[in-house]
């Protein structure tokens, strides 16, 4: 699975990918950051949804549900993080992504 998103990244890069892979690989980046951010503060799916009052589950975001940017706000408020941190990967790739 690593070696399948990896060659995503880089066909985005090289602006060899449709637009719904693209939103995918976004998806897929931004929920691992989340997941990499949750566990760099040492809590739960659980202790984080908790945390920001999300009646939704931590996983299913994780896994690639796309949010909106007020959630990431919320986040970001919460863990006292800059709202980037969730974007991070997506600065080298956004401006190879292609309309």
């Amino acid at each position: 699975k690593l070696v399948a998103l990896k060659k995503e990244e880089d066909n985005i890069i090289k602006g060899k990918i449709y637009t719904n892979q693209q939103k995918k690989i976004i998806y897929i980046v931004i929920g691992n950051n989340i997941r990499r951010l949750k566990k760099e503060k040492g809590l739960t799916q659980v202790q984080l949804a908790y945390l920001i009052q999300y009646n939704d589950t931590i996983a299913s975001i994780e896994n690639n549900l796309p949010v909106g940017l007020e959630f990431h706000y919320i986040i970001s408020k919460k863990l006292n993080i800059s709202i980037i941190e969730f974007f991070k990967k997506l600065i080298r790739l956004v401006p190879k992504l292609k309309n």
